[in-house]
């Protein structure tokens, strides 16, 4: 076992080949998407994609569970442990799919009304795209708390290459918002083949397992009710802005909003593979009793540095990279950028950090406090929304102080 490990920065550097390789598709998606679409249906395709991430809320959080777990037992090379967590794992995706397709099926009408939706099938399709990727994520969290970072890359590519391709064939075909939804189904179901390819060893394990559950059901459902809060207040955030940008303003407005988001959150992107590495090893330094404050300052450094440095190079070349990516039609979203990366900056920061206290399980601090910001910016938003550069703004000053809350109590912790 001592073999296999790797460590923080090489896991780093993996993650972030191929998920630049994922985020160049994911760009391109957008970038080519934004040219083949009129505005008015490339904000619908983005509003989409965010009730898309809304819907899968409970699969970042199996996710994790999984990631969790699964490094635990798997420092204590303990397969019979891991095949009980794997199989419960199964049981928790098959009850979350079963949620999600209710929700889809109740909430069609009002969602689509809220949002300006031509009709309630797109809804529909949302919420199947996240019924798909359920699966999907409970096979790469296992993945990740394996630290089998090179197929954990992979499947993120895989994923992206089939929506882009995809979107593009059924755009050209006059399908628009429903190429998309079609391409993003395709996508998720061979990120599931290829991931129960790969583990369909534990897989097989855990199907055949028949002995006691590994996990301790009052430590799993404290932690479990922990995640969901900072999560889904992550998600709300990460992918909120979209969402009340159209609900607040008209769909010209929040398809050249889409642009400047696209670019902005170019600084957010370039560390998901920092976070992604961060999650199981220090679940793993930590289980040991090891110190874990020095893989949160690497993970700040790495991450929360490249993305100001991002954030930077965006504001002082956004005229031309949006010119040149979208077009002349969306060169107003210039005028957005500075306050999306000043929410987006911060924003980094705090995935850092929920990542952080998930691993080392202290994250109830962390969780009332964004939950606490996203209420708060509900209710400033509601009082102030002149157009899309306050609301950034407001956003991105109650996210730069939960920043600063949250790592003054880390370091009294430490």
């Amino acid at each position: 076992m001592q073999n296999r490990k790797k460590n923080f920065e090489i896991n780093s550097i993996i993650l972030f080949i191929f998920m630049m390789g994922t985020n160049v598709c994911n760009y391109l998606f957008q970038i080519i998407t934004g040219r083949l679409l009129s505005v008015r249906d490339y904000g619908t395709v983005n509003t989409l994609m965010s009730l898309i991430v809304y819907f899968s809320i409970p699969n970042s959080i199996i996710s994790l569970i999984a990631a969790r777990y699964i490094a635990l037992y798997r420092d204590m090379d303990s397969n019979d442990r891991i095949s009980s967590v794997i199989r419960l794992l199964l049981k928790c995706s098959a009850a979350i799919a079963l949620a999600v397709a209710l929700t889809g099926l109740v909430f069609a009408d009002p969602i689509a009304g809220i949002f300006h939706l031509d009709t309630r099938f797109l809804v529909y399709g949302c919420a199947i795209i996240a019924i798909v990727n359920v699966s999907a994520a409970t096979m790469y969290g296992i993945l990740q708390g394996l630290q089998f970072f090179l197929p954990y890359g992979i499947q993120g590519v895989i994923n992206a290459v089939c929506k882009l391709a995809g979107s593009i064939l059924l755009i050209l075909l006059g399908y628009k918002a429903w190429g998309v939804i079609a391409a993003m189904i395709l996508g998720g179901t061979m990120t599931v083949l290829y991931c129960a390819f790969y583990i369909r060893k534990y897989l097989a394990s855990a199907l055949c397992y028949q002995g006691k559950n590994a996990v301790d059901f009052r430590e799993f459902t404290r932690f479990a009710l922990g995640m969901i809060v900072a999560q889904s207040s992550i998600t709300a955030l990460t992918n909120g802005d979209i969402l009340l940008v159209k609900a607040l303003f008209d769909d010209n407005v929040a398809g050249t909003y889409s642009s400047a988001m696209v670019i902005g959150k170019i600084a957010m992107y370039v560390s998901t593979a920092v976070i992604a590495a961060l999650f199981p090893a220090v679940v793993e330094e930590h289980g040991k009793g090891h110190d874990t404050g020095k893989l949160l300052r690497k993970a700040l450094l790495y991450g929360g540095v490249s993305s100001m440095a991002m954030a930077l190079g965006m504001n002082l070349l956004g005229k031309y990279v949006i010119k040149m990516l979208f077009g002349p039609k969306y060169l107003e979203a210039i005028q957005y950028l500075p306050a999306v990366c000043m929410f987006v900056v911060p924003l980094t920061f705090l995935t850092v950090i929920m990542n952080y206290v998930l691993a080392i399980d202290r994250v109830k601090f962390f969780a009332a406090s964004v939950l606490a910001s996203v209420v708060l910016i509900l209710a400033l938003v509601s009082l102030f929304h002149t157009d899309p550069t306050q609301v950034m703004t407001l956003c991105g000053i109650v996210l730069s102080v939960d920043v600063l809350v949250n790592l003054a109590v880390i370091h009294r912790l430490d």
